[in-house]
């Protein structure tokens, strides 16, 4: 499972962060193919050291592995939760959901997923969410998922303490949800 960081650049090259299972391991863009994944961004000329491309198709092909876990959790380890327009599965053997949706385009994957939980107990909650119900742990499909031939698979870790109910779903800034589900893990 990988967790965004942040993003960051130095002056040899521009670089995103994640955190893979407990090693924390840098995925580096060339600036331009950084400039593809930020709209409006401009790079004036191009940076990229020789030494990262080894270390990028190092960490591709870890990237590449976690992917193919995720897969075999969804086909033995993951019990469905709800069909929506993603399935969503909790993994049995991690703390986190998977959403799967089979004939995937472009378009499926751009809207924004909403994750609302709500705790059993509202002192669980972080500090800052308490004056709310639930917790937010929104997220973008960029960061949490891929793609997998026609389908799409997103990952998101879900926190530790005992959860009553779950509600998410895809929505776009504007023109408000396009599906949601509501369960209980």
């Amino acid at each position: 499972m990988y967790n965004w960081v942040g993003c960051g650049a130095t002056r040899s090259n521009v670089y995103l962060v994640w955190l893979y299972e407990a090693e924390a391991l840098h995925y580096e863009y060339r600036p331009k193919e950084f400039a593809a994944l930020l709209p409006g961004m401009q790079v004036a000329r191009r940076l990229w050291r020789m030494e990262s491309y080894s270390r990028s198709a190092r960490i591709h092909a870890t990237i590449r592995n976690i992917w193919i876990k995720i897969l075999e959790t969804i086909g033995k380890d993951a019990r469905l939760l709800a069909r929506s327009d993603f399935d969503v599965y909790k993994d049995k053997n991690e703390n986190r959901l998977i959403y799967v949706r089979e004939e995937c385009g472009g378009e499926d994957s751009r809207p924004e997923f909403f994750l609302h939980i709500f705790p059993v107990n509202r002192a669980d909650l972080p500090a800052e969410r308490r004056r709310f119900t639930y917790d937010n742990l929104d997220c973008c499909f960029d960061y949490h998922g891929f793609h997998d031939g026609a389908r799409c698979v997103a990952v998101r870790d879900l926190p530790d303490y005992p959860i009553a109910r779950i509600r998410t779903g895809q929505f776009i800034q504007g023109q408000g949800r396009l599906w949601t589900s509501e369960f209980m893990p």
